[in-house]
């Protein structure tokens, strides 16, 4: 993955509101992260049942996903089959790092311009500041302009 979808990918995952838990292990020389989500939404409560696994090979960090819990046998022979990881764990686990954090920084901000946004349609919609009346030489008159 190269960095923003690594940013996008494992940012998600691991903050995810149906986390159940992440595991830091290695298989074959490959340091990984495995990350199993659950989260009900109120269409499905039978949860996503889904495990996603981050691992370093070669200079790149590569993410399987698929259903349950576990890491499988399946899973761990498509990881030992890969070429061999030159990264140290430290790179690994840093690049994750780093990762989570500015995936973390853009929500916030992104939801901070969304709330401000909120509050300012909501502030217009109270105080009907399209519109206002005045008393002019003619007499009571109404003025205003609309903003969509």
């Amino acid at each position: 993955m190269d960095y923003n979808t690594l940013k996008k990918e494992y940012g998600y995952d691991s903050t995810s509101e149906g986390l159940v838990d992440i595991t830091q292990t290695s298989v074959s020389g490959h340091d990984l992260i495995h990350i199993y989500d659950n989260y009900k939404s109120r269409w499905d409560s039978t949860g996503f049942n889904t495990s996603y696994v981050f691992f370093s090979t070669g200079t790149k960090i590569f993410k399987i996903s698929y259903k349950g819990d576990k890491i499988t046998n399946e899973i761990k022979e498509i990881i030992k089959n890969t070429p061999k990881s030159k990264m140290s764990e430290e790179t690994f686990i840093t690049k994750l790092d780093n990762a989570q954090r500015d995936y973390l920084t853009e929500e916030y901000n992104k939801n901070l311009e969304l709330d401000l946004e909120d509050y300012y349609r909501t502030y217009n919609d109270e105080h009907d500041r399209g519109h206002f009346y005045y008393w002019g030489t003619n007499g009571f008159g109404v003025g205003g302009t609309h903003r969509y």
